[in-house]
C-alpha cells in the first residue's frame, strides 16, 4: 500500500504537487492509496475542486480519513465541500467506518483534536480481521484499550518536524502525549504503529532535512 499524509493543499501547495505524487504512486505496484489526513491548508472553496482533481488519475482504490486541519482545527468550514469533491473523483473516505481489502480490514478514525475519533469502534475486531487502523493523528493510539489494540496504525500528523533542526526540532512536534512520534516505526507493547512524515506544510512554506515523502507498505 502506498501512504501519504498532510498534502496541505491551499496556501502554499498546489495540484501540481499532487499530480507529482500520483504519478508516482502509478509507478508501483500497490493494491490502495491510504491518505492519513490533513489533506488541506485553508484553500479557497473555489478551488476544491482543481486541486483534487489529479486523484481521478490514481489507478488503485484511495481511502481516506480526515486531519484536524480539514475539520476547522484550525482552518474555515470546509469539511463538506472537502468530502464533496472528493467522492466527486471515486476517492473513499472512512472516517469512522471501516473496509475490506483483500483479507485486510482498514479501519478509519476520525480526527482527535476534531474530538471525531470513534475509538469504541476497536472492538467489533479479533485478530482474525487482520486489521489496520488509518488515523490523522498518532496520538489517538494512546486512547486504545489495552486490550483492543490493533496490530498495525498509520498515521500523519507530524510532519516529521518539518524543520529538523537537530535536537530542537522534537519541541515543535503537534503531539500531546508521552511518546515523541516522529517518523517511521513504532514498536509497543500490544502493536506497532507507523507515522508517515507526509508530503506538505504548515506555517513556513518549506522543509528541512525532511523531505515530502511517498511511503510504500509491504504487509506480510
Amino acid at each position: 500500500m502506498a501512504l501519504i499524509s498532510d498534502m496541505h493543499l491551499g496556501i502554499y501547495n498546489d495540484a501540481n504537487i499532487l499530480k507529482r505524487v500520483v504519478e508516482k504512486i502509478n509507478k508501483e505496484k500497490v493494491d490502495a492509496l491510504l491518505i492519513a489526513g490533513d489533506l488541506t491548508y485553508e484553500p479557497q472553496l473555489s478551488d476544491m475542486k482543481k486541486l483534487f482533481a489529479p486523484l481521478q488519475n490514481v489507478q488503485v482504490p484511495i481511502y481516506v480519513v480526515l486531519g484536524n486541519h480539514d475539520c476547522q482545527r484550525p482552518g474555515p468550514d470546509i469539511k463538506d465541500e472537502l468530502i464533496k469533491v472528493l467522492k466527486s473523483f471515486g476517492v473513499h473516505i472512512i472516517t469512522n467506518k471501516a473496509v475490506k481489502l483483500n483479507d485486510i480490514t482498514i479501519l478509519g478514525l476520525g480526527s482527535l483534536w476534531a474530538g471525531d475519533a470513534d475509538i469504541t469502534l476497536l472492538d467489533k475486531y479479533t485478530t482474525k480481521d487482520n486489521l489496520i487502523v488509518l488515523t490523522h493523528n498518532p496520538d489517538t493510539v494512546l486512547h486504545y484499550q489495552p486490550n483492543h489494540y490493533p496490530p498495525l496504525t498509520l498515521a500523519g500528523h507530524t510532519h516529521g518536524g518539518q524543520v529538523r533542526i537537530p535536537y530542537l526540532y522534537k519541541n515543535m512536534l503537534p503531539i500531546k502525549g508521552d511518546i515523541l512520534w516522529d517518523q517511521g516505526l513504532y514498536t509497543l507493547q500490544n502493536g506497532k504503529v507507523f507515522v508517515t512524515s507526509g508530503i506538505g506544510e504548515i506555517g513556513l512554506p518549506l522543509r528541512f532535512l525532511i523531505p515530502p515523502t511517498i511511503d510504500i507498505l509491504e504487509l506480510y
